[in-house]
């Protein structure tokens, strides 16, 4: 097998990286071969992995400068509403 090192990864990409390998329950390195295998088309994406990307990326950047813990409170208020 041959060796590839990446240099100047940005820390945002970076940790993107870490957040998506550790979801998949995968290493970085093991991350980033399985993407790079299917966006090259080596490799083809299980049926669940194609649909929970698109669910992912349609979800991508929701929460972003959201307060969570409001938006739990407001749910939970609202679910305390429609069921009464």
């Amino acid at each position: 097998m041959a060796s590839l090192s990446i240099q100047s990864i940005d820390e945002q990409l970076a940790a993107l990286l870490q957040e998506r390998a550790a979801a998949a329950r995968k290493s970085v390195s093991q991350f980033v071969l399985d993407t790079l295998r299917q966006h090259l088309g080596l490799e083809k994406a299980t049926v669940q992995e194609q649909r929970l990307t698109g669910v992912v990326g349609e979800l991508a950047g929701l929460l972003k400068d959201r307060d969570v813990d409001e938006s739990r409170s407001a749910y939970a208020a609202h679910l305390e509403e429609k069921y009464r």
